[in-house]
Order: C-alpha cells, then structure tokens, then sequence
C-alpha cells in the first residue's frame, strides 16, 4: 500500500510552503502599491476610514486566532522526531503564519 501523501509534510515542506506565503503576500503588497495610483484610492475619503477600521479589526482577531492556535500546540522538544511533529501540527502552524 502507498503511503498517505498527507503524511509525507516533513520540516523541509514546511519551510518551503511558510516561504511561498510570504512570497505571495509580498507579491500582493508590489501589485497593490502598483495599482494603488491608477485607481485613486486618494479621492475615496470616508470608504478609505472604513477600510483602514476593518483592517485594524481584522489583524487584531488574527492575532488573537493566533495566539489561541499556537497555545494548542506543543513545543518541539530535544531528540524529538521533529517530521512527527509537523505531521502533527503543520495546519495549525499554517494558522499561526
């Protein structure tokens, strides 16, 4: 019997999707400061308030999903089998990114 692909997550496939995130937020941060001009964000006035309160909003219940997802998590201790533990926890590690 083949093994089950989803337990092949290993430290290094956790590494390479945790960069390929960043690689796309910071790809979506350049395509947005790029096309910030052409859309005149400057002219919107009060939607602009709104948006920048929603956001504030939600990065606080991010970081609270966070902090409570990262609590459930148990820490990788000395001469533990570290691929056993992303196995384990690489979709809450991918909530906590």
């Amino acid at each position: 019997m083949p093994p089950d692909p989803q337990l092949q997550l290993t430290e290094r496939s956790a590494r390479v999707v945790h960069k390929l995130m960043v690689f796309a937020v910071a790809l979506m941060v350049l395509v947005i400061a790029g096309l910030r001009p052409a859309f005149g964000f400057e002219s919107m006035g009060q939607l602009t308030i709104v948006f920048r309160v929603a956001a504030v909003g939600v990065l606080l219940l991010s970081m609270i999903a966070m902090r409570v997802v990262r609590g459930s998590m148990n820490p990788v201790g000395r001469g533990d089998d570290r691929d056993a533990w992303w196995r384990a926890n690489f979709p809450r590690a991918i909530v906590v990114w």
